[in-house]
């Protein structure tokens, strides 16, 4: 086989190369090595001269060798690496920040909110409790509770304001069921059950000849273990107890 031959290819592929930037750097470069190789094999002494066939074999399982290693690295070595979508993360509640407040002066007092609750299984977030600013010397600043996320087996009553400790420092007990100014939204899993309890103590109210207590009354005016019994004899799986000193909580217990 001539050497000349080879010589052309090499050059032919280094001028493509160069003329036509398009070209991937790989399959020039490959084209140059082949070249050299079909020139490099026409200066060998005749008896060793492979024959045209063999040659192309060859160069053909060369090429076929450069082309899938070029292609692997296209496709695989240089893919950056993303985050596999393909299973969904589980996602986590989370309960809503305690509420606090800022003081511009040189005295004063801030007591923070408590943070949310979260529930087993519980999904989004709870809304945060609110605060406030007082610029001066002197008041204090109670900050709203933060909302609770339900779970799958638990209900938390609406997150309440700083109004109910303002009621406890007058000496006054905050009535059952009533939303005091500042208090959070109840959420519909709790409101549901919540409306079953509150049938429930109206009933005992009315057997007790207490229909005043129908529309006032507190949360120990009915014994606990009357609503539960009650729901139980309903069949329905939750219970109550008693939350945040004067709502319920509603949950399904471990044991019937």
């Amino acid at each position: 086989m001539d050497p000349l031959i080879g010589l052309g290819v090499s050059i032919f592929f280094a001028f493509l190369r160069y003329r036509v930037p398009a070209v991937p750097k790989p399959l020039a470069t490959g084209g140059m090595a082949i070249g050299i190789l079909v020139m490099a094999a026409g200066f060998l002494p005749e008896p060793y001269k492979p024959t045209i066939a063999v040659l192309l074999l060859f160069l053909l399982g060369v090429s076929s060798l450069g082309a899938a290693g070029y292609l692997y690295w296209q496709h695989v070595a240089k893919r950056t690496p993303t985050a596999d979508v393909s299973t969904p993360q589980p996602q986590q509640g989370q309960g809503g920040k305690g509420g606090s407040g800022e003081i511009f002066g040189n005295s004063g007092t801030i007591i923070g909110g408590r943070g949310g609750k979260v529930g087993p299984g519980g999904l989004g977030r709870g809304g945060d409790g609110g605060g406030g600013v007082i610029h001066g010397d002197g008041g204090t600043i109670i900050g709203g509770e933060g909302g609770s996320v339900d779970g799958t087996n638990i209900w938390y009553p609406p997150a309440q304001s700083s109004y109910i400790q303002f009621l406890e420092s007058q000496g006054q007990t905050p009535d059952f069921n009533v939303q005091y100014p500042g208090a959070g939204g109840a959420t519909a899993g709790w409101l549901e059950r919540q409306e079953v309890v509150v049938k429930i103590r109206e009933e005992y109210f009315k057997k007790a000849g207490q229909d005043a207590k129908v529309q006032t009354s507190k949360i120990e005016g009915v014994p606990l273990e009357y609503i539960n019994e009650k729901l139980r004899e309903f069949g329905l799986p939750w219970r109550a107890r008693p939350a945040q000193k004067y709502w319920y909580l509603y949950y399904i217990p471990d044991t019937p």
